[in-house]
């Protein structure tokens, strides 16, 4: 009878099985996809927000962390692999350069700013409140963000957003003109149909971000 106690609490004490989990493995495949070809986040962030990311994350389990961190591995791999064929200069470096001049010219510009416009916008003045501290003052932004990427990835293209910190309409179509010039100038294909209240295009785009690492 002893033994048998000690076995039934060994078994309670275990890590729950797969049947237990809480993750939906084929969304969650989707995601780690999207974030290892997106380029900006390391294994470990990519593990941190998958997880946190998942309807209950107290509850995943051992199992759960375990199919993450192969699931990652896994395909950092296939990326790896992939990155030996790239160009020496892709479409992700091409509008890289593109953003260091416009930052370079008074235009802040950022990359994976937030998961939306809000995010972007938050980090846009942050960057603007620091630069005016330090004895700068940027004309305007331009930024996308993180669902942009994913766009990028699944149909070839992305957006920018844009505007200026004087509220001038006449300032905001000057830096989106500025930016479609310069990006276009870096080699990439650029549209915008003149109107404040649309978003500049990319497309296409070829999006090969080289990711922490790799």
């Amino acid at each position: 009878m002893f033994k048998l106690l000690q076995s039934l609490l060994a078994r309670r004490n275990e890590p729950q099985s797969d049947e237990h989990s809480q993750l939906n493995h084929g969304d969650t495949a989707r995601q780690i996809h999207l974030l290892i070809w997106g380029g900006f986040e390391t294994p470990k962030d990519i593990h941190d927000i998958i997880a946190d990311q998942s309807p209950s994350p107290d509850e995943l389990t051992a199992t759960d962390h375990r199919w993450i961190d192969t699931e990652i591995q896994r395909r950092l791999a296939d990326k790896q692999e992939s990155q030996a064929q790239w160009p020496r200069t892709t479409d992700w470096d091409r509008l890289d350069n593109a953003f260091q001049s416009l930052d370079n010219n008074g235009i802040i510009a950022l990359h994976y700013a937030g998961n939306t416009q809000s995010d972007g916008l938050a980090d846009t003045m942050e960057v603007f409140d620091a630069r005016q501290q330090a004895g700068e003052t940027p004309q305007g932004y331009v930024f996308y963000h993180g669902q942009d990427v994913d766009t990028a990835l699944e149909s070839g293209r992305v957006h920018l957003a844009f505007g200026a910190f004087d509220n001038s309409e006449e300032s905001a179509a000057g830096v989106a003109r500025a930016v479609v010039s310069t990006v276009n100038r870096h080699g990439l294909h650029v549209s915008w149909d003149g109107s404040l209240d649309q978003r500049i295009l990319i497309q296409p785009i070829e999006w090969r971000k080289r990711s922490p690492g790799l």
